[in-house]
């Protein structure tokens, strides 16, 4: 009862990390993992036991220790994972084949197999390239080389350019969203911090780009997956996004007040879509986010905080 299209495993066995991986379900296929105790994975089986298990008299006989798929937040799921492709997985998905909670890490060593060490004499650790997720290089960096300084500066405030970049670098518009949608998802789902930070990498790109005109296809489908996310967003996660300055509204309320900015240029679907979300974020964080994208605790002689 699986339907056809991407779906994410996950499992935790007793106080383990939480582990997982995305598949892509055609129909009425018959997907077989055998679990593997010692190290704690679902392994492929060979042919010919999966082609066993995938015979009718034997799939009557596991029918009854199968749990049903939950139907009723199919609709959420789509919503949350719509633009992963299979060609995505294949170039997002850790050569392992599966996402760990808890990173593999080696030790950086010299040419003399030394342990490399940093200042504070600890061992430099680095995630072994079998368990790292592909994801595209989000560069704190948001302007061209050779650029003058007074470019830099304004680029260090407008991602224009970068966003641009990162669409390039990744294929597509959708491929760039279908990263941000695995993101989220393995971080909800299995945990993974590493992806946490980077889906915020990216909200922050997408929120500080001031040309919305140029991408507006982008950001009908952008304002659609944000929206899925927002609203599947973990509870203890959404305190602390109430609570505090967290980056989650500092980047919302940029990204309305560009939107706002570049009402007259985008189509007013899109500028509708927008304010749609943005009274959905008011009501959601019983936060006031301001179409000019001013709150009321701003001030207005306070620093300017750069990025650099």
């Amino acid at each position: 009862m699986i339907p056809p299209g991407v779906h994410y495993i996950s499992y935790r066995i007793n106080n383990s990390p939480t582990s997982g991986f995305f598949h892509n379900f055609s129909q009425k296929e018959v997907f077989s993992r055998k679990w593997e105790p010692a190290s704690a994975v679902f392994k492929e089986l060979d042919q010919l036991t999966a082609s066993n298990i995938a015979l009718p008299e034997n799939l009557k006989t596991m029918d009854g220790e199968l749990a049903p798929y939950p139907i009723e937040e199919y609709k959420k799921w789509c919503g949350l994972s719509n633009l992963i492709s299979k060609k995505a997985l294949l170039r997002l998905d850790p050569k392992c084949g599966f996402v760990d909670s808890v990173c593999d890490y080696t030790p950086a060593v010299d040419e003399n197999n030394r342990s490399k060490l940093d200042k504070d004499g600890l061992p430099i650790l680095s995630q072994t390239e079998e368990s790292r997720i592909q994801y595209t290089a989000v560069s704190r960096q948001w302007w061209p080389e050779n650029c003058s300084p007074s470019e830099r500066s304004l680029h260090a405030q407008d991602s224009s350019w970068f966003l641009g970049e990162l669409v390039k670098k990744t294929g597509s518009s959708e491929d760039l969203l279908a990263e941000l949608q695995y993101s989220y998802i393995v971080f909800v789902l299995g945990q993974h911090m590493a992806s946490f930070d980077h889906w915020k990498q990216l909200l922050r790109v997408f929120s500080y780009c001031t040309d919305i005109v140029t991408h507006s296809a982008l950001y009908q489908k952008f304002f659609t997956a944000l929206y899925f996310q927002i609203q599947t967003m973990p509870e203890d996660f959404m305190v602390d996004i109430v609570s505090s300055n967290n980056v989650v509204l500092q980047c919302l309320n940029q990204l309305f007040r560009n939107v706002f900015d570049a009402k007259a240029e985008i189509p007013p679907a899109l500028f509708l879509r927008s304010s749609k979300f943005r009274t959905y974020c008011e009501t959601k964080f019983n936060w006031k986010l301001y179409e000019d994208g001013e709150s009321e605790d701003d001030d207005e002689d306070g620093p300017t905080i750069v990025q650099l």
